[in-house]
């Protein structure tokens, strides 16, 4: 998960570099938490993932947000922003009551940042989330796309499980909440995102070499519909991250 963030300058906060983060298990799922606090802006960038992230600004209610279900970045505002997230498996689907969550957690806010909140986190969502493993042939497909880096089409995969175009995009749909094809979309883009943080030097050719755009234009459109940013302003943010 890729979060921006910052004042007058734009700072990448990955995943990594969460405050605190661990692997834990959840319903016999190892899973990620991570939490921290943020001053200023925070963009959220369309996940493949199942994850529910929750913020606690000020004296405002919890907002609890399901990372799955994004399309397109969103971006939040506030002087003092905690939050705490968790990331489960691509080939899971989980199952649960959000306002049952967001109540569970509003006594959380009142806890130190820290691990024993993490670890009372994890015990909230083992009691009020259901895990469910996608259709094997979802699984299939999500394998095929992330082999090719989201450049197979929708009839090659059809034709490798032997199903209708329209049977697997109504299945893909019915078991991760998107089409086979915005799917290959995203996963296009965050393998894009990788090339570019494990090397921001690189022209912007580069990065779109192989990844089956028409053109820098399509790459460019694709690259703002998914993270807000151009990718001259992307790569811009990371070199100034690390000079930070």
């Amino acid at each position: 998960m890729f979060m921006v963030t910052g004042h007058s300058q734009a700072m990448l906060k990955c995943l990594s570099e969460h405050d605190m983060e661990m692997k834990n298990q959840i319903c016999d799922r190892e899973v990620l938490v991570y939490s921290g606090v943020i001053s200023g802006s925070i963009q959220i960038l369309p996940q493949i993932a199942s994850g529910i992230l929750i913020l606690f600004r000020e004296k405002d209610e919890p907002e609890l947000f399901d990372l799955k279900q994004l399309c397109q970045p969103l971006r939040l505002e506030g002087k003092k922003i905690r939050y705490i997230g968790i990331q489960f498996s691509v080939f899971d689907k989980i199952l649960y009551d959000p306002e049952q969550i967001k109540e569970q957690v509003t006594t959380m806010r009142f806890l130190s940042n820290d691990l024993r909140m993490m670890q009372m986190f994890c015990q909230l969502l083992s009691e009020h989330v259901t895990i469910v493993p996608v259709h094997p042939v979802c699984v299939s497909m999500m394998k095929e796309i992330f082999a090719s880096n989201g450049k197979i089409r929708i009839y090659q995969l059809a034709e490798k499980l032997d199903y209708s175009v329209r049977h697997i995009r109504r299945l893909f749909c019915q078991e991760t909440g998107r089409g086979p094809k915005e799917y290959e979309r995203l996963v296009k883009i965050q393998f894009v995102i990788k090339r570019m943080t494990d090397d921001p030097y690189q022209e912007i050719s580069v990065y779109m070499e192989g990844c089956g755009y028409s053109d820098q234009a399509h790459f460019q459109r694709e690259f703002k519909y998914y993270t807000g940013m151009t990718p001259k302003q992307f790569l811009l943010a990371l070199k100034e991250k690390e000079t930070a």
